[in-house]
């Protein structure tokens, strides 16, 4: 077949009529001002996939710890559904994640990009550390991947971190569920004057953690709330994954996502687990322990 071939002034005039398209779109330009430079961060739709029509559940929590689980040996705690479900699940023995805490983890499962280097953003939020922010612009999420390929996700967590205003994480989810309360989130209101603390931890205990007072007045109030539902935030977490499910589980394929907070400080489990692994303790639960760089 014959090439077209482009004249040196037929590319000119089909230049010049794209500038000029250009300079009416971009009235900036045509009074002269300079562009102003791109962002450099371009969202791109996945490309379209087929699955295996199998249902995915994903349920991440803060810690188990190995040494509690009987799939590693352990017989200290009762976790008789975990146990079942490790009878018929692959079972890692050495596993070892690139790097914590809380969000960088979670922004490499949440896109698979990895957590170095670290960068630090100023945040308006409780916690100030390299890593700790919301996903980019141009990130490609798990949830976004498996809506093109089919799938519904749906997300249902109590992970305050998760939840900050801009942080979107719950992009690319067809449903998600916050489960209020957990730790600093702001759910109750903490008065100016901060709430009385003492039943948590003594007074003299206060002044050793900065900015504990303000930690446990808000946490306080998030639990004279949320202690309306439930007796814990992993309770209301289950009791909403189990209704989910109920609803749903015919709408195959699915990606369901738990993320349960806790075992997690503040350290506030319900009294009769207390009364059933520590029965003889006495004074205060020591909610949230003295932390220090080492």
């Amino acid at each position: 077949m014959k090439k077209d071939r482009l004249s040196r002034r037929g590319f000119l005039t089909g230049a010049s009529a794209t500038s000029l398209a250009g300079l009416a779109l971009d009235p900036q330009r045509a009074r002269g001002e300079a562009a102003p430079p791109e962002c450099g961060s371009l969202w791109e739709r996945p490309p379209r996939q087929t699955g295996n029509n199998l249902n995915l559940i994903l349920l991440v929590a803060d810690t188990f710890r190995r040494d509690n689980l009987a799939c590693y040996g352990s017989q200290r705690t009762e976790c008789p559904n975990l146990n079942a479900f490790a009878r018929d699940s692959v079972i890692f023995e050495d596993f070892y994640p690139e790097g914590m805490p809380t969000i960088p983890i979670r922004r490499t499962l949440w896109t698979g990009r990895r957590i170095f280097p670290l960068h630090y953003y100023r945040q308006p939020e409780p916690v100030q550390l390299p890593g700790w922010h919301n996903l980019y612009n141009e990130d490609i999420t798990l949830a976004e991947v498996l809506l093109e390929a089919g799938y519904i996700p749906a997300l249902i967590g109590d992970l305050p971190h998760l939840q900050r205003p801009g942080r979107n994480f719950h992009r690319g989810y067809r449903m998600y569920e916050w489960i209020r309360g957990q730790e600093t989130d702001y759910y109750g209101t903490s008065p100016h004057g901060l709430l009385d603390v003492s039943d948590i931890v003594p007074n003299d205990y206060l002044a050793k953690i900065d900015d504990l007072h303000e930690f446990l007045s808000q946490y306080k109030a998030n639990r004279q709330r949320w202690q309306k539902e439930g007796e814990s935030l992993v309770e209301l977490v289950s009791r909403a994954t189990t209704r989910w499910l109920r609803e749903n589980h015919a709408q195959r394929p699915f990606l369901l996502h738990v993320e349960a907070f806790d075992p997690h400080e503040p350290w506030d489990p319900p009294a009769r687990f207390l009364e059933k692994y520590l029965p003889n303790a006495q004074g205060h639960t020591w909610i949230e322990p003295p932390y220090a760089n080492v």
